[in-house]
């Protein structure tokens, strides 16, 4: 987890650094043109992605089969919506890189695979049935003396 936030913590320097430098070389306005244009981008993006996504599960659920787990494809373009709503241009970057379809295939993929083995890609179905946890407590010593009502029934 520390190196989550590490990781977090050192691109949003990063990002900050590439901004104050843009601001520097090209003037003050065009940063904060290119972070509003690329939250509008983003905006977009999220909702065609996200619209995609939802239009094919509507469909799937139309024709009767159940749900299967989002397409990794819309996924990857709904995180290139957020990296474009995240100020700055190293974030613009990577959405740029999985807004490419080859891209984003191969990110889809790697990242659809790394999810299934953390077992994120969803239930796997048990061909016996579902499983029930419990405990079994084993009781030794006598039984109970058995009521007279309960002689006929089937729950012994």
């Amino acid at each position: 987890m520390k190196r989550v936030l590490l990781g977090l913590l050192l691109f949003e320097l990063i990002e900050l650094v590439l901004l104050v430098e843009a601001g520097e070389a090209f003037g003050t306005w065009f940063p904060i043109a290119a972070v509003v244009l690329s939250t509008a981008a983003g905006g977009l993006v999220i909702r065609h992605y996200g619209l995609q996504t939802l239009k094919g599960l509507k469909d799937t659920l139309r024709s009767g089969a159940p749900p299967a787990a989002p397409r990794p494809t819309g996924v990857a373009g709904v995180m290139a919506g957020i990296l474009l709503i995240l100020p700055g241009f190293l974030s613009d970057l990577a959405a740029i890189i999985l807004l490419i379809p080859a891209a984003r295939r191969r990110v889809a993929a790697a990242l659809g695979w790394r999810a299934s083995r953390a077992g994120f890609a969803g239930q796997r179905r048990n061909p016996y049935g579902p499983i029930i946890e419990a405990e079994a407590v084993e009781i030794r010593g006598e039984a109970p003396a058995e009521h007279p009502a309960r002689r006929h029934s089937p729950w012994r």
